[in-house]
């Protein structure tokens, strides 16, 4: 990733008038968690070209990743009027409205997604998760066992994980888990989901492991160092526990003080 990351940098100072090179690069830095240098790449990307809606659902991203929720929300809307025949945006929009934690919207927007497109890879799951979230665990598991890629799509199967870790299915949850985490082993919010069922499922060795390749890959959240902490915590590691609470607690003080009382 750093390698395409220069690539990109470096194509779009050859070309500064193409947008998609800034967009590339902008997403590259996404990924790898350099947010300050994603925002730089797409404001640059939308100076050229305003009316991009894939750059500015990438700057509502970055925003989320930032927890500014309310700024990303409007980015998302935004997006969607741009180009609203496109159902990856609402995609994206939905990821953002679980973790505003608007459920209801998040399951419209996944609803239209796969109105647009009944095959997307990722609608269903996120559909799921929102039900899930909800507390609608009969309709989670009805939309997964409805959908074509129930055992395909990572984001199905881990909500499918923690249906049954909510009906006390450990080994049932644990498995989804693994599963979800070999289709999609880079994937951000499927590591962090996995590594707090195996917790929960008193797996703590194997959670921690989870933990680490979660933050090792950069542009972690708050939950993920508060997690790795408690886990660090139970496994008697005091010292390195308490500094994944000081990282927790510098991105996001009120979502580290809950998970850590």
């Amino acid at each position: 990733l750093r390698g395409a990351i220069a690539d990109f940098e470096a194509a779009a100072k050859l070309r500064p008038g193409d947008a998609q090179w800034h967009l590339n690069a902008a997403e590259a830095h996404r990924q790898f968690g350099n947010l300050d240098a994603a925002a730089q790449a797409i404001e640059r990307c939308l100076a050229v070209r305003p009316d991009f809606a894939d750059a500015v659902m990438i700057r509502a991203q970055i925003a989320s990743a930032r927890n500014d929720l309310p700024a990303a929300l409007r980015d998302a809307d935004r997006a969607i009027t741009l180009d609203p025949g496109a159902a990856v945006l609402y995609v994206d929009r939905a990821q953002i409205r679980i973790l505003a934690r608007d459920f209801a919207g998040a399951i419209s927007d996944a609803d239209r997604a796969l109105s647009l497109d009944p095959a997307h890879p990722g609608a269903a799951g996120i559909r799921a998760n929102a039900k899930r979230l909800s507390g609608d665990l009969e309709g989670a598991l009805a939309d997964i066992d409805r959908t074509a890629t129930k055992d395909s799509d990572a984001g199905s199967i881990m909500a499918r994980a923690w249906i049954h870790l909510n009906r006390g299915e450990i080994e049932a949850a644990v498995l989804d888990a693994r599963r979800a985490l070999k289709l999609r082993p880079k994937g951000d919010e499927i590591l962090s989901q996995a590594a707090e069922i195996l917790y929960h499922s008193d797996l703590t060795a194997e959670a921690k492991e989870v933990y680490d390749r979660r933050i090792a890959l950069g542009n972690a959240k708050a939950a993920d160092y508060a997690g790795r902490g408690i886990v660090l915590e139970v496994l008697g590691d005091i010292a390195a526990s308490a500094i994944d609470f000081e990282q927790a607690l510098k991105l996001d003080a009120r979502c580290a003080a809950a998970l850590t009382g």
